[in-house]
């Protein structure tokens, strides 16, 4: 990934809008800027990728493809020539009052057309220099970092990892013919195949081999399982020692990491997303399967490549045609990818996001979609539209198609570049280009400067406008100038006060120097051929010259070389064990000798000997004889390595073993369907129809089996009833259209015959099963509560692919549980003293309407509902008047399921010469008990007639002459009842 600043990352997450600008070295020397006002919008495109795509290789070469679109409309660049024109481009964000500019990389013109408007431009990035003929100038043996350096060095590209993974490993003997027609391109993808790496040139147009950072989605944490069914105990998880309480600092510690910036840097985090494409599982690698590509004759006897898996059966990345992979290298070449692959877990995806011109091919990201599910993610191909949406994806065969096998040819040229062959430079000269191009499209720095407590200054120039946030950084003390391309953490690079000088590669015309320790040391002519060769990890020596002296005296070239340089060991380098089926082997002769051979003279009594057996290999060594006998062999495959030193001469011989058994080959069959579950939706059934595929498998062959089908159905997935079957055989496929959308499974057996009702007659060829599952988004949540708990029947924590959590439990206890739904038996609130137990149940609002606690029942708002029984009293507390309120003013009484009367609070009677009306109360039969009726009176207070009789009552007081006077009237009641008039 590009590195930028933190502002650079805050203003693309406001808007990704971003501008773009150019260098152009025409092949005259002129150089063109090109800023934004000459780029049309979505004028620059850019492809990057380190697999093919649809699937996930290793050792992938991809060449980088730019689109330049200029501005053409006042013929500013008709009259240009940009045929071979090297292009620079750079990609920027404004940050306030200042632009961070992010090099994209360097591309040569591949293509320019014109149009009325429009200069259309697309250019390759450095990797096809390596679209050239092999020309044979390799010497072998050879290690993978000389050939992808000297490869480098023929194409005119700078490698920029100088080592790499797995750059040791040495091939013996040339491996391509003489008429082999093959590019370097193929050379150096089968190096980083070997090397578990992918190809590519970085945006300074450097060669690198590189793999996918596995650490970034690694954690510290702990695995907290999932709601398996295992017995006992839930078996999934980690496990973590709790301490116990007599000793606090007992127990297992763990730490998360931190929320900080540097936890970061080296992932995406990709969320603004359109058009996203998720497989359902993710992949994991679980095996690597290489293939030793060449033969090797022994008289008459031809002995093809091994083949060798590291891991097992599953997700297998397999290595084949290969013809660097030398015969008995496979078991070495297959523990180091394994080593380095084996578990390797992402998601196969693509989408269209938000540009972030930072994103690069090979990049680790997260990718999020709109539920909040994250997915790990390596992009393995993307287009960058500066503008525009960009396109990123991950590739690979999805876990049902990918079995155990692959492609059968290593990758080779994803873009055909027809390019006419350049005059090759010298390696100096490329390194003055490369340094001539840098220097022309250098971005300035940034300083630093921090004041020690005497005075003195330590000077920093770094890549971003602040230090911690720069990768690039360049440090100036009393002591010497250091170098760091990592923030500072390591400094790789510098010279000192003393004018020791650290570097990475040093080109020169001349060195001069009392003493040279080299790795590797290499002289060649002006043509590139090589002279002289010397390497510290192969103990080779070459010498390729038409005169050799030695001191002041010519030496005769064949036989003094041969004498000087030709140190080897004669033996038998394989032995294949006869073994019985049962893997019981015969090892009376599996044995051999090793003889040191110094041109024609044996030293092998002189030579020293170390000896290294697998440990699959079981020996013994016999020091005075120089002879190895294998005794048991516990693989299929083993090896020993013998190391001979003769007056600091080296040889290197490897004695190969393997069990070859007698017996009859092992046979499976398999039914494959073409769907492996069926999704049930309101529409119907996806796919309607699922095929189904019989096949004979015997070793690594597979033939198809023509057999007899039963398809039966299940409801429940455990039930299972017949639907239909063949009697006899009707071919080795067989297709189903499925219609039903109550069935939750189905399962077709293959058979040689059936009987009558479905009974096979001579056993089975094989059977599988395929789920019928209803979409998530059509299931209420009492049914995802019913499948997830089965119904019930099993209890506890679970979560559908939405983020719902669904707990099923015969006891929960806890201090406070806020729910949209419970449903259950018994709810209980409280403990044995009833304390602490409520209920509270809020309106849209937030607000409390009603409380459930040990006094009772407190409710400020709703109805009770028709069929709603009272048990006992019902008590008005609502204040100290002790009030009722009837929405409506009517009360009913029923008695018998017969109302037996009412009272009337909304009667029209009216209480004459009051404001107050009245109510009635209608009846068959009235009977009021009381020791007496109260009516409110005047100044004598309380009036009351309770039987038969009359009373005086105060009618009317008026004002006569100064004086108060008052009328009376006499009123009758009949037991208690008014009968006259008002």
């Amino acid at each position: 990934m590009i590195h930028t600043s933190n502002a650079f990352k805050d203003a693309l997450l406001e808007n990704s809008h971003c501008v773009a600008k150019a260098t152009i070295l025409l092949k005259n020397g002129e150089t063109l800027q090109v800023d934004q006002t000459d780029i049309f919008q979505e004028g620059v495109k850019i492809d990057d990728g380190t697999s093919s795509t649809s699937t996930f290789d290793v050792g992938a070469a991809v060449i980088g493809k730019l689109t330049l679109s200029l501005n053409n409309i006042k013929d500013t660049f008709s009259n240009v020539d940009f045929t071979d024109a090297v292009i620079t481009v750079w990609v920027g964000k404004s940050l306030g009052n200042t632009m961070e500019w992010l090099k994209k990389g360097v591309y040569n013109a591949d293509d320019p057309q014109a149009s009325a408007s429009i200069l259309s431009i697309e250019a390759l990035d450095n990797m096809e220099k390596f679209d050239r003929n092999y020309d044979g100038s390799l010497t072998f043996p050879a290690t993978m970092q000389s050939i992808v350096r000297h490869a480098c060095n023929q194409c005119g590209v700078i490698l920029g990892t100088n080592t790499f993974d797995f750059d040791t490993y040495v091939i013996q003997k040339n491996p391509f013919k003489s008429n082999e027609q093959v590019t370097w391109r193929e050379i150096l993808s089968h190096c980083a195949q070997i090397a578990g790496c992918y190809a590519r040139c970085n945006t300074d147009g450097q060669l690198e081999l590189k793999w996918y950072d596995q650490t970034v989605f690694e954690s510290n944490g702990l695995d907290g399982g999932c709601f398996d069914n295992g017995a006992p105990d839930y078996q999934s998880g980690d496990c973590a020692d709790g301490g116990n309480f007599a000793d606090y600092a007992s127990g297992s510690a763990v730490d998360g990491g931190e929320f900080d910036q540097s936890a970061w840097t080296n992932c995406h985090h990709i969320y603004a997303l359109s058009g996203l494409k998720v497989a359902t599982d993710d992949v994991v690698i679980t095996g690597i399967r290489v293939t030793a590509s060449d033969e090797v004759k022994r008289g008459t006897e031809t002995l093809k490549g091994e083949t060798v898996l590291y891991g097992r059966v599953g997700y297998v990345l397999e290595i084949t045609g290969n013809p660097l992979i030398c015969y008995g290298q496979a078991e070495t070449v297959a523990a180091h990818l394994g080593k380095k692959m084996v578990g390797m877990r992402f998601r196969k995806m693509s989408a269209s996001c938000l540009g972030d011109p930072s994103i690069e091919a090979g990049d680790a990201a997260y990718v999020t979609d709109r539920k909040g599910n994250a997915y790990s993610c390596y992009i393995t191909n993307l287009t960058y539209t500066i503008g525009s949406y960009e396109r990123i994806s991950t590739d690979a065969e999805t876990p049902s198609r990918n079995t155990s096998k692959r492609y059968s040819e290593i990758t080779k040229a994803l873009v055909e570049a027809d390019r006419n062959t350049e005059a090759k430079l010298s390696a100096y000269d490329q390194y003055v280009t490369q340094m001539n191009q840098l220097a022309m499209n250098a971005m300035g720095y940034y300083q630093t400067v921090e004041t020690l407590e005497d005075g003195s200054r330590i000077t920093y120039m770094h890549d971003k406008p602040k230090l911690a946030e720069s990768m690039v950084v360049y440090k100036i003390t009393a002591d010497g100038f250091f170098i760091s391309q990592d923030g500072g953490k390591t400094y790789s690079a510098g010279i000192d006060k003393n004018a020791n000088a650290v570097v990475n590669v040093l080109a020169a015309v001349g060195i001069n120097a009392d003493w040279i320790n080299a790795g590797e040391l290499v002289v060649k002519d002006k043509q590139g051929r090589e002279m002289f060769y010397a390497s510290m990890e192969t103990g080779a020596v070459r010498i390729n010259a038409e005169r050799l002296s030695i001191g002041s005296n010519p030496v005769a070239m064949p036989e003094q070389i041969e004498i000087a340089t030709s140190f080897y060991l004669q033996m038998n380098d394989y032995f294949g064990i006869p073994t019985k089926a049962d893997g019981t082997g015969d090892y009376t002769e599996c044995e051999t000798t090793v003889k040191a051979m110094f041109g024609s003279q044996d030293v092998s009594d002189a030579a020293a000997y170390s000896v290294l057996a697998d440990s699959s290999v079981t020996g013994t060594w016999d020091a005075s004889a120089h002879r190895y006998k294998v005794t048991n062999l516990t693989g299929e495959t083993g090896k020993v390595t013998f190391t001979v030193t003769y007056q600091n001469r080296k040889a290197t011989g490897v004695f190969q073993v393997s069990k070859n058994k007698a017996g009859a080959d092992g046979v499976v069959y398999v039914v494959t369907p073409s769907a492996q579950t069926v999704t049930v939706t309101d529409e119907g059934l996806t796919p309607g129809s699922v095929t189904f595929r019989c096949a004979k498998r015997t070793n690594l062959d597979e033939t198809v089996q023509a057999a007899a089908w039963l398809l039966e159905k299940t409801t429940d997935g455990i039930a299972w009833e017949v639907v239909d079957y063949d009697q006899e055989v009707t071919g080795y496929t067989k297709t189903y259209t499925l219609e039903d959308q109550t069935w939750t499974g189905i399962r077709v057996t293959a058979a040689p015959s059936f009987w009558q009702g479905g009974f096979p007659r001579q056993g089975l060829y094989a059977r599988t099963i395929v789920s019928m599952i209803k979409d998530a988004t059509a299931l209420t949540q009492e049914e995802v509560f019913n499948k997830l708990t089965n119904n019930g029947e099993w209890q506890g924590l679970y979560s559908d692919s939405s983020g719902n959590l669904y707990f099923n439990a015969s006891y929960i206890k806890t201090g406070m549980l806020s729910a949209d739904l419970i449903q259950g038996g018994t709810l209980q609130a409280g403990n044995k003293n009833n304390e602490a137990g409520q209920i509270w149940v809020y309106n849209d609002s937030g607000a409390v309407v009603a409380t459930l606690d040990k006094d009772g029942l407190i409710a400020s708002k709703g109805k009770f509902k028709e069929g709603c029984e009272f048990l006992g009293k019902l008590v008005s507390g609502y204040s100290t008047m002790g009030q009722i309120m009837i929405e409506g003013g009517t009360i009913y009484g029923y008695f018998a399921g017969k109302q037996r009367g009412l009272i009337d609070c909304a009667a029209s009677i009216t209480y004459q010469g009051t404001n107050y009306r009245g109510f009635q109360i209608k009846t068959e039969f009235l009977d009021i008990k009381a020791e007496r009726l109260a009516t409110m009176a005047g100044q004598s207070g309380v009036s009351n007639m309770c039987g038969s009789g009359s009373m005086s009552v105060i009618t009317n007081i008026v004002e006569l002459q100064g004086a108060l006077r008052w009328e009376k009237s006499t009123y009758y009641f009949i037991n208690g009842l008014l009968c006259s008039a008002l």
